[in-house]
């Protein structure tokens, strides 16, 4: 389980003042244990930023966020993280992929050179161990949704989300109603199916509210809360391990806590497959 910032980007340190799903920047979350970020992609006037799909409601500048976030991989050399990218094709402009990616890399000729860490699936494998992907230096696993679906490949280290998950992507009403119908809100609405002899390898499920509110997020993220979340899925899904549990406000709560115990209780040490540890 990797326990994950929905739409990272936008926090209110960084001026998203209108309902932003966090308050404090994802480059704190990423120091504070956090390994997994949900971010936006728009195209805006040309420009590749990081957006929940509103120009005008903020932005973050693609290549330093991307470039912040290499800083943490050099200087923590045994983390492993995934990162996914919702595309807004609606927001401005088209988004085409090679150029989002040389956003992220970095066109202005500094550069991140942030692909380079990018683990690439090469769909005959399985999906390599933690410490293989820390011994390869390809601890990125960076997967994308909302926009093209590569039918003619993508580029090399970007994986097209609904071809490898199953995402319950249903936001909360409130932190009261949360956990009225998990029949339905842990089922999957984007990708494949999470069980039997097609399965895809990762399932991911939302827990928040659809206008993020923080007194809604204290409840949710509070350890009890987001259990329950766990095992509800878990539970709906023939007893598959949830990997992703995308969060609102990520400094509340006890969700470091929370995913620790999860992988330490299903057995899920970093030597197991990523899909399984996750």
């Amino acid at each position: 389980l990797y326990v994950t910032l929905h739409n990272a980007m936008a926090s209110k340190d960084e001026d998203f003042l209108i309902f932003p799903e966090h308050e404090i920047r994802l480059e704190e979350a990423l120091n504070s244990g956090f390994r997994g970020l949900h971010l936006g992609m728009c195209n805006c006037d040309g420009n590749y930023v990081l957006c929940d799909g509103n120009c005008r409601l903020g932005t973050r500048d693609v290549e330093e966020v991307f470039e912040n976030i290499g800083t943490f991989l050099d200087g923590n050399s045994r983390e492993v993280m995934i990162v996914l990218l919702e595309l807004h094709p609606n927001a401005g402009e088209d988004i085409r992929l090679e150029d989002m990616v040389a956003a992220i890399d970095g066109d202005s000729g500094s550069g991140s050179d942030f692909g380079s860490r990018l683990y690439v699936h090469d769909g005959e494998t399985g999906w390599p161990t933690m410490r293989e992907a820390i011994d390869d230096n390809k601890r990125v696993m960076m997967f994308h949704y909302g926009g093209e679906s590569c039918d003619n490949g993508c580029p090399l280290g970007l994986h097209h989300w609904p071809e490898f998950a199953g995402f319950a992507d249903s936001a909360f009403e409130s932190a009261e109603t949360a956990f009225d119908n998990s029949g339905t809100s842990c089922a999957v609405s984007i990708g494949g199916t999470v069980t039997g002899s097609n399965a895809v390898p990762f399932y991911a499920v939302s827990h928040y509210v659809r206008n993020p509110r923080r007194n809604d997020s204290a409840v949710l993220n509070a350890a009890d809360k987001a259990n329950l979340r766990l095992e509800q899925c878990s539970f709906t899904q023939n007893d598959t391990t949830v990997n992703l549990l995308l969060v609102d406000n990520w400094d509340l709560g006890d969700l470091v806590q929370v995913q620790q115990d999860y992988n330490r209780g299903r057995g899920l040490q970093p030597s197991a497959n990523m899909s399984d540890g996750m």
